[in-house]
């Protein structure tokens, strides 16, 4: 790729930066992929308006397909009323004796949310 002087970005790299943030969709591998730092590659867009429109259109994320659609229950209108605030059950003190406990549950089962439960 040859450079417009002074270790400028030109057209090449405008191009090979794009095709690589196309296919690794990442700033920072796009940008190692052909020897340039994130900062540069910033800087590129933040100074070159057709090098940022083209980013843009890269990065452009489309709607996600899983999104539910709006049906008439989820109008604001037909909410239901406010909900019950959840119920917070009593922990136990952190002592010495509680932490043994639980240091020795997870020892012995590997399973930090098991132990936790086990010990209240």
């Amino acid at each position: 790729m040859g450079r417009t002087g002074g270790g400028r970005w030109g057209e090449a790299e405008d191009e090979a930066f794009l095709a690589a943030l196309a296919h690794f969709k990442h700033i920072r591998q796009a940008a190692a992929a052909i020897g340039w730092s994130v900062p540069t590659a910033q800087h590129r867009r933040r100074t070159h308006a057709p090098f940022a429109k083209r980013w843009a259109e890269l990065t452009e994320r489309p709607p996600l397909a899983w999104q539910p659609l709006v049906t008439q229950q989820h109008r604001v209108g037909n909410r239901p009323g406010p909900s019950r605030p959840k119920r917070v059950r009593a922990v136990k003190p952190w002592t010495e004796a509680v932490e043994s406990e639980f240091l020795d549950l997870l020892a012995s089962t590997c399973n930090v949310l098991y132990s936790a439960q086990s010990i209240g």
